[in-house]
């Protein structure tokens, strides 16, 4: 796949729904996020919701034939995780971010976003904290490999002015909000018209709904 070129398309597909211009976007793969975990000696998660899917695949066997089990059992393992702080390294922390299959609503799409944006909160602690702080090499590991790794179409000249921000930001606490339903989504019956599939649509089929909630927010 050419990240350059995806660059382009999820710009153009945020753009389309938030009906705002996205001016930079960075490509960041599994193997890099579990790393950088990893670099800072973990994270600690609070884990607001027990998690339970058994139908997690295991990387490298996706075409495996399982000796002819037709439920394809050997592809998957289960992982579960119960509610409540749980310290996590970067493979425990990409399978809670990924997890699709949950029983319950916590295979949701909604549930999903949730759970990552509490990694994102999560990493961005452990970040400030005196254990990374007091250690500044840590810094410097992780900058060496978010720049070998990562794919992003930010002009150099906008490192200082980005890092500065970050400064500025540090002491506050970020804010995460997802379209959600019903507040600005629906789900329709699956149908022919939708090939089928499981959307979701702006509500009362009026994108301005989301127009609004997002400028709102950045406002």
């Amino acid at each position: 796949q050419d990240s350059t070129a995806g660059l382009v398309l999820a710009k153009s597909a945020v753009s389309e729904v938030t009906h705002l211009p996205l001016h930079f976007a960075t490509v960041l793969d599994f193997s890099t996020f579990a790393k950088a975990i990893d670099l800072v000696g973990g994270v600690d998660v609070s884990v607001e919701h027990a998690l339970d899917d058994y139908q997690y695949p295991i990387p490298g066997r996706e075409n495996d034939l399982c000796d002819g089990d037709p439920e394809y059992a050997c592809r998957y393992e289960h992982i579960s995780f119960k509610a409540g702080q749980v310290h996590m390294d970067g493979v425990m922390a990409l399978k809670f971010a990924r997890s699709r299959m949950a029983v319950g609503d916590e295979g949701t799409d909604f549930a999903r976003s949730a759970r990552q944006a509490l990694v994102i909160q999560a990493f961005k602690s452990r970040l400030l904290s005196p254990q990374i702080v007091n250690h500044p090499g840590i810094y410097l590991d992780l900058y060496r490999l978010l720049t070998s790794s990562v794919v992003t179409d930010i002009d150099s000249k906008y490192y200082y002015p980005l890092f500065s921000l970050a400064l500025k930001a540090k002491n506050t606490d970020p804010i995460f909000r997802a379209l959600s339903e019903p507040d600005q989504l629906y789900h329709p019956p699956s149908s022919p018209k939708y090939g089928n599939q499981w959307i979701l649509l702006p509500k009362n089929n009026d994108p301005q709904v989301i127009y609004d909630y997002v400028s709102g927010l950045l406002n």
